[in-house]
């Protein structure tokens, strides 16, 4: 989970219980070997693609996505899309039925171009980038959503970023044009996700997260409680 999101509820709701989020972090020398058996398809060798990984879902958080998903079909007729998992009818009816080719879940499915998309909401804020992490090591640069991946994501470098159907649309036709700028942006964001993001190298934080809760439980477990006649209430004296 990202920190700021899950923070705000815990204050919100519940400001007396302990919280430790840990942000997702790969496994990259398991990914790797995870990759080794799972080749790019033979029937795109040699096609350029764009691709969406994702489950059922509200078609809000497509509509966008599937606006600059039509346009680049009409701009590229040897482009095919690729989705994995979940094909909303959004996307269905952007995309030629000839060019659209959809998988079931696999562990991973390399493309050139990868995009993520999410609306703008507390629960998509509250995602991980977990998705670039994978596209990327599977060999893809990717356009993702500003408001989830903009905190990992530097834009025009490890990926691009977007909000609207013309950033969408922009980042993408960029990239569907120019293969060396595919190369570029995929090696960047590797390099940034084994600095940044390596499990490896962060392992460490979950440790650390239980002896913090468990201190914060035994700090409550001292703590002297003020018993009100017809009310328990844990450190709390209340006046009516």
């Amino acid at each position: 989970m990202r920190h700021e999101p899950w923070i705000h509820l815990r204050i919100s709701f519940a400001p007396e219980m302990p919280v430790e989020v840990i942000g997702n972090y790969i496994d990259v020398d398991l990914w790797r070997v995870w990759l080794a058996d799972y080749p790019r398809l033979p029937q795109f060798d040699g096609v350029t693609t764009v691709g969406w990984a994702g489950g059922n879902r509200h078609s809000a958080d497509l509509v966008i996505m599937a606006e600059a998903w039509l346009r680049l079909a009409e701009a590229h007729p040897a482009l095919h899309f690729l989705v994995q998992g979940y094909l909303d009818p959004v996307i269905k009816a952007a995309v030629p039925a000839d060019r659209l080719h959809v998988l079931e879940w696999l562990p991973v499915a390399p493309r050139d171009g990868k995009p993520f998309y999410g609306v703008d909401t507390l629960f998509n804020h509250a995602k991980t980038p977990i998705k670039w992490m994978e596209a990327t090591l599977a060999g893809a640069a990717c356009v993702v959503s500003a408001p989830l991946y903009g905190p990992v994501v530097e834009h025009g470098k490890t990926g691009y970023t977007a909000t609207t159907a013309d950033e969408w649309y922009t980042h993408l036709d960029r990239l569907v044009r120019k293969p060396r700028l595919r190369s570029r942006v995929n090696a960047a964001a590797r390099k940034r996700i084994a600095e940044r993001h390596a499990l490896a190298d962060n392992v460490w934080r979950w440790p650390a997260a239980w002896a913090s809760l468990y201190a914060a439980a035994m700090d409550k477990r001292r703590a002297p409680r003020v018993l009100v006649p017809g009310h328990r209430i844990d450190n709390v004296v209340t006046v009516a």
